[in-house]
C-alpha cells in the first residue's frame, strides 16, 4: 500500500518485528494508550480520523462540536508542483506565490504584472515525477 517504490523497497528491507504494546513504554491511562494505539497506526485507513478521536472519552474534555470548524477535502490542483519535476526557480516561485496568499494586494498586483509580461508559471510545463521518482532526485532537469 505504500505508492513510492522507493520508500516500499527501503521499509521492506528492513528486519521484521513485533511491535512493543505502548503500556511497556509509557505511562498512561487505558483510555490515553487506546487512543495512541489507535491513532499510531502506520496505515492510514486503519487510523482514527480526528472527528472520531475527539469524541474518543479520553478527549472528551477537549472536544466541542459549535467550536470545531471542519471543511472538505482541499483541492489536489493546489498541489501539482508537488507532482511535477520542478527546478529550482520553479520551487522559489511556488513559495513565492504561496506567501503572497497573505498580502492579497500585491498578490493581485503580481497576477497583473505577470498577464502583461506573459511571465505567468505554468506549471503543466513541467514533465510529471515517474513512478518513485522524487522532485529532489540528482538530475538537473527541470522544465
Amino acid at each position: 500500500r505504500i505508492p513510492n517504490d522507493k520508500c516500499r523497497k527501503f521499509i521492506e528491507s528492513l528486519p521484521s518485528s513485533r511491535p512493543k504494546p505502548l503500556s511497556e513504554t509509557v505511562t498512561a491511562s487505558h483510555e490515553a494508550l487506546d487512543v495512541l494505539n489507535r491513532t499510531l497506526c502506520f496505515d492510514p485507513d486503519g487510523r482514527l480520523t480526528v472527528e472520531l478521536a475527539l469524541q474518543h472519552s479520553y478527549l472528551s474534555g477537549l472536544h466541542c462540536p459549535e467550536d470545531e470548524p471542519i471543511r472538505g477535502p482541499l483541492d489536489a490542483s493546489e498541489f501539482e508542483f508537488e507532482r511535477r519535476k520542478i527546478n529550482m526557480d520553479a520551487l522559489r516561485r511556488e513559495i513565492f506565490l504561496e506567501v503572497l496568499n497573505y498580502y492579497p494586494a500585491e498578490k493581485r498586483q503580481q497576477f497583473l504584472d505577470e498577464q502583461q509580461n506573459g511571465k505567468a508559471l505554468n506549471i503543466s510545463d513541467y514533465r510529471l515525477l515517474n513512478p518513485g521518482e522524487s522532485q529532489y532526485d540528482d538530475d538537473e532537469e527541470g522544465a
